[in-house]
């Protein structure tokens, strides 16, 4: 009579073959999450540039000094800007806002153990950058380097 079924070392390797698999497949996940994790927050920078347009037109006199509040974070008083920072933060970033009444800079470092910044300016800079990026004060001006 023949015996109808697995021995045990078919059914380990098969086991071994399927934790393999599956490995492979979690660190691709995890990458791609932390990918579009990274392309969320610098989509939500590319509207912030927009919308700093915007204040800056509102502002009497013209101004980008009401982008940014004394801690460093966005004005959270426009319903536009506290969209964008809650859709940055909930994405784990940290927003840096530097702003004068003529020049503004905004970054984010990267999340996900990804190095680098995402950066906008009010010279249309928009990207990635490696540093910490705005800088600025009295005599410099402030943008992303």
């Amino acid at each position: 009579m023949k015996n109808k079924g697995f021995t045990l070392i078919e059914l380990i390797v098969v086991i071994a073959i399927i934790g393999i698999l599956s490995t492979v497949v979690i660190v691709n996940v995890n990458r791609v999450r932390r990918e579009a994790r990274n392309a969320t927050i610098q989509a939500n920078l590319a509207v912030l540039r927009t919308e700093a347009e915007f204040v800056f037109i509102d502002a009497t006199p013209d101004s980008y000094e009401l982008l940014c509040v004394a801690d460093n974070t966005l004005n959270e008083a426009i319903p536009a800007l506290a969209r964008i920072e809650r859709a940055i933060t909930e994405q784990g970033g940290a927003i840096t806002c530097v702003a004068s009444p003529t020049e503004f800079c905004v970054n984010v470092p990267l999340v996900g153990g990804v190095d680098g910044f995402a950066c906008v300016d009010h010279l249309g800079h928009s990207g990635i950058v490696t540093t910490a990026t705005c800088v600025g004060g009295a005599a410099p001006v402030i943008k992303c380097i």
